[in-house]
């Protein structure tokens, strides 16, 4: 039997009769040519070799293949797109990095920009199409530094300076224009600074409908919106090892009907550590969350979402949000809740924000967690603290409220906060004074009779 789809072999003449086992596809960026078959990781005449592009890879691919990239210093200019591949659950096709990075961030050279005034540089259409979604999530990496000029796709953001307001390594844009303005030192030359611009969306995008799909071993950094972006119908796509740094908006997000499954992700200085949304459902192990603007967790509208032997390390405007269900176009919520089941789980406070609040249609289930920090209010349909911890931070004493529509139990669970609202007749978590264990990962070292909160043996290291 022939593997599937002919338009495949209209790409690969000299696979035509391959027969459907495993292969495995080498892509290397400066040792690649398109025009090798990508069947060896080093190219030995016409033909047998690597290819230079992993988009060539993965067109390439049929169910059960590996796409391998050569692990480089340098990191992969392109984004990798998964579109409509339907693979047998026994037979995925595997795109693993081997540790590779795959970055969205281009050198600008500001010397082919138009000087409008000393040290202040204007260029016009510097993508495509740019619209108000986009400049939300933009920045500028000026010598190595982020520069969101205080604006972050999901939180608060400031108004974009006019150009004459700019100080050196400041940015704006100008609707009216269409152009983007940077700042430099006016005694400096555009020689004296590396500036970097994210001209890729996404380090990886999945759309269309997709099935049995894996990501492995692969770093995405420097984009404008998410590190790793689906859409679509996806069944049995899932992510091992990988992580995103510092994109303008998600770590990973999945949105309409997908399935996902990750396996060790790491979320640095993102818009939000990552957001799944409408009826996405999605199985998080081994995630660490850091650093974030926006949101460090965000989920909402009908999906079930659980979330294990993780840590969140909370500097966010938002830290861990649940909604439920949004309004449609009619102003008509649908029926359902939203889930987050976390078990063995820390999200601890590091940033100024103190409030985190789950409201109408979340569902929230705690085992073996701990929440530390924050003044946490719970409208939510219901909570249920199994086992677990809800602690201050040294410099403040916390508060825990629930709203009476809550159906709120907390079996076995301790508390140093200050609680109120607890429903009448429901199991109560015990009042305790809470001693963490130092690096602080929101694990306890008292009271030593607690079986229940956080083994943080299991717990990524920050």
């Amino acid at each position: 039997m022939l593997c599937r789809s002919a338009r495949f072999f209209l790409l690969l003449p000299l696979l035509a009769a391959v027969p459907c086992a495993a292969r495995d596809l080498y892509v290397h960026p400066t040792l690649g040519d398109e025009r090798n078959d990508g069947l060896a990781a080093e190219a030995d005449g016409a033909g047998p070799g690597p290819v230079k592009t992993i988009h060539r890879a993965v067109r390439y691919a049929l169910p059960g293949d590996t796409v391998h990239l050569a692990k480089l210093d340098e990191p992969y200019h392109e984004s990798p797109v998964f579109h409509d591949r339907i693979c047998p659950a026994d037979k995925p096709i595997t795109l693993d990095g081997h540790g590779a990075t795959i970055t969205g961030a281009e050198r600008m050279d500001l010397a082919t920009w138009e000087n409008v005034a000393p040290g202040r540089y204007r260029k016009v259409a510097l993508l495509p199409r740019i619209d108000a979604a986009i400049v939300g999530r933009w920045f500028f990496r000026i010598n190595g530094r982020m520069q969101h000029m205080g604006r972050t796709s999901k939180g608060p953001s400031l108004p974009l300076k006019k150009p004459e307001e700019l100080q050196p390594e400041e940015w704006t844009f100008i609707t009216d224009e269409n152009a983007f303005y940077v700042q430099i030192e006016p005694t400096k030359s555009p020689g004296d600074y590396v500036i970097e611009a994210p001209m890729r969306s996404a380090g990886v995008q999945i759309s269309g409908r997709n099935e049995n799909i894996v990501i492995r071993n692969l770093n995405t950094q420097h984009v404008y919106n998410d590190g790793f972006n689906i859409h679509g119908y996806c069944r049995g796509v899932v992510f091992e090892n990988v992580s995103a740094v510092e994109c303008g908006d998600d770590g990973i997000s999945a949105h309409d009907d997908c399935r996902i499954k990750v396996d060790g992700f790491t979320s640095i200085g993102n818009s939000t550590g990552f957001c799944h949304t409408n009826a996405s459902h999605s199985d998080s192990n081994r995630v660490l969350i850091r650093d974030c603007l926006g949101f460090d967790v965000f989920v909402l509208d009908t999906g079930r979402h659980t979330l294990t032997n993780s840590l969140v390390f909370s500097s966010a405007s938002s830290s861990v949000v649940v909604l439920g269900p949004r309004p449609d176009k009619e102003g008509k919520t649908p029926p359902g809740t939203c889930t987050l089941e976390t078990e063995n789980t820390a999200v601890v406070r590091r940033g100024k924000n103190t409030s985190l609040r789950w409201m109408r249609g979340a569902v929230v289930l705690m085992k073996n967690s701990a929440i530390v920090g924050f003044d946490l209010t719970v409208d939510a349909d219901v909570l249920k603290l199994d086992d677990s911890v809800v602690g201050s931070l040294a410099e403040r004493r916390n508060k825990l409220t629930v709203g009476a529509m809550t159906k709120a139990t907390g079996a076995g669970s301790l508390v140093d906060v200050d609680l109120t609202g607890w429903p009448a007749g429901s199991t109560k978590p015990r009042p305790a004074i809470l001693k963490f264990r130092e690096p602080f990962d929101g694990s306890l070292v008292a009271p030593a009779e607690f079986t229940g909160g956080v083994d943080s043996a299991m717990l990524p290291k920050p």
